[in-house]
């Protein structure tokens, strides 16, 4: 259906996505930070920063659904698009065994199952911006903190430091974007609490789907074309435990 370069190459447009989020929440902290660098001392910082946060939330949930939008259109067109064109590469396979062939619009369990894979695709997304933040160090140990409380955190800090002297606009500025950078934005799994670079974890998301989708069609494959066997994709970037079965073909227990 698809060579190991063609799969590698299906998630880039939406780790493109977020990865671009990621920069424009980012960009937005640091636009908040130099806000605060024009404010006078003798005003009411707390207000201020208050103030600021609500806004900076209101574009952040905009820059979100944004996001949103983009990723489900792309998903749209892989479970459209892509995985249709990668199926009718099968027709070769049936006409070389003399087995009638069904079209991709024909196939009405594929495409229920297609339809269930894309609605849980697009729901894993939304989990992921709902569980979004920044990983940092609080005394000594890591610790998630979710996107929201992270802008109090950090405007709150950097209001105080600021406007009382006790560290100058710079080195405010350099401390926050050293954490981020070295973070990154992530979302998080509250029940194991591993995290993740908000890109990989949409990557992951977007190919399990498509890996299901893909299993599910090697399976009518198989029953159709009466084989046991099947070869397992490789790609060069394989973990060391991976790479002495990958490429091969084995017999499928069913």
């Amino acid at each position: 259906m698809f060579s190991p370069s063609e799969l590698e190459g299906i998630p880039l447009e939406i780790q493109r996505i977020f990865y671009d989020l990621e920069l424009r929440i980012m960009e937005d902290v640091v636009e908040r930070i130099d806000m605060i660098n024009d404010i006078s001392r003798t005003t009411d910082w707390r207000i201020y920063t208050l103030s600021r946060l609500g806004i900076s939330s209101q574009d952040t949930k905009k820059e979100i659904q944004e996001a949103l939008n983009k990723s489900n259109a792309e998903i749209d067109r892989i479970y459209n698009d892509v995985i249709k064109e990668g199926y009718a590469r099968d027709e070769g396979l049936y006409k070389a065994t003399g087995k009638p062939f069904i079209p991709f619009e024909e196939n009405i369990e594929l495409q229920a199952y297609i339809e269930a894979i894309r609605e849980q695709t697009k729901g894993e997304m939304v989990n992921l911006t709902q569980s979004m933040g920044f990983s940092i160090k609080v005394d000594g140990k890591m610790q998630f903190t979710e996107l929201g409380k992270y802008y109090q955190r950090i405007l709150d800090n950097a209001t105080v430091d600021i406007t009382s002297g006790a560290f100058d606009y710079n080195s405010t500025l350099k401390k926050t974007i050293n954490e981020m950078t070295n973070s990154g934005i992530r979302t998080v799994d509250y029940a194991s609490g591993h995290t993740s670079r908000i890109e990989v974890a949409a990557r992951r998301a977007l190919m399990t789907g498509v890996n299901q989708v893909l299993i599910q069609n090697t399976e009518q494959n198989m029953k159709a074309l009466g084989t046991d066997y099947v070869e397992v994709s490789w790609h060069a970037t394989a973990r060391p435990t991976h790479q002495v079965w990958q490429g091969r073909v084995y017999r499928w227990n069913r």
